[in-house]
């Protein structure tokens, strides 16, 4: 496994948080729920976190250690979601 193939699917969980967390707010804020594109991005959140497995098992123990720390973020943005409005 390559630092730039972890540094590309670190940078698209990344992505992945931010818009979902940004979706999370918008329909707290507006309470109009786009039902289709928050889940997409639960959907999206999932498939990366399945994905993880295959990354850690083919990382080196630096990249474990930061793959682990997108795992966690992932994981947390999926409870907030989840818990929701």
């Amino acid at each position: 496994m390559t630092n730039a193939q972890v540094e590309q699917y670190i940078n698209e969980v990344k992505r992945t948080i931010l818009e979902a967390q940004k979706e999370l707010a918008e329909v707290k804020i507006i309470r109009e729920n786009d039902p289709t594109e928050f889940s997409h991005l639960m959907q999206q959140l999932q498939q990366l976190n399945e994905e993880l497995d295959h990354y850690l098992v083919n990382a080196t123990n630096e990249q474990q250690a930061d793959l682990r720390e997108a795992q966690k973020y992932l994981q947390y943005t999926q409870e907030l979601m989840e818990r929701g409005i």
